[in-house]
């Protein structure tokens, strides 16, 4: 845009040529030719043209700025997704320790109820461990495929087959 108004200022030439018949007889036997020239500048425009040419450069700016603008606000979305994944895989890790933990009690409190040192009470408290560990790997697996889609949707990765897949192979979404 800058160059074309540009071009304003630039001199303008015109050349045009027709070629005709005419005379009495028929069909005419004389020819005329004729060429018209024109060449047109513009001296003065009272700065009209400097300020379209200005104009255009403003759009060009805001056009760059606007890009800038896009590139810094995706990489800050990709930067937060990634923060958010990693985070989601650093939960999915200790909960899985976690359960790890709750089994083993949940096995010594067995042993412990044959043996008969153990009431119902603290029974039933270990099961409902057991139970809130295994909530708790669920809810951080969740936010791992969710953090993973999110990831895979800012790159443009995200496809159906993707999606579809989810759940079948449990690593697959902690690396998009």
């Amino acid at each position: 845009m800058v160059r074309w108004e540009r071009g304003g200022h630039r001199p303008e030439a015109t050349l045009q040529g027709s070629l005709s018949d005419y005379g009495t007889d028929h069909p005419p036997r004389e020819r005329g030719w004729t060429v018209t020239g024109t060449v047109e500048w513009k001296l003065f425009d009272g700065g009209w043209q400097q300020a379209r040419v200005e104009e255009a450069r403003q759009k060009r700016r805001r056009a760059e700025a606007a890009v800038a603008d896009l590139e810094q606000t995706l990489r800050a979305a990709l930067e937060k997704a990634w923060r958010a994944h990693e985070s989601a895989r650093q939960r999915l890790a200790v909960t899985r320790k976690g359960l790890e933990l709750a089994t083993e009690q949940m096995r010594l409190a067995d042993i412990q109820r044959e043996a008969g040192y153990l009431t119902l009470v603290d029974l039933l408290d270990k099961q409902a461990e057991l139970t809130q560990a295994r909530v708790a790997v669920i809810g951080a697996r969740y936010d791992t495929f969710l953090s993973a889609l999110a990831l895979w949707r800012l790159t443009g990765r995200l496809s159906p087959a993707v999606v579809a897949g989810i759940g079948q192979d449990e690593e697959r979404p902690s690396r998009p």
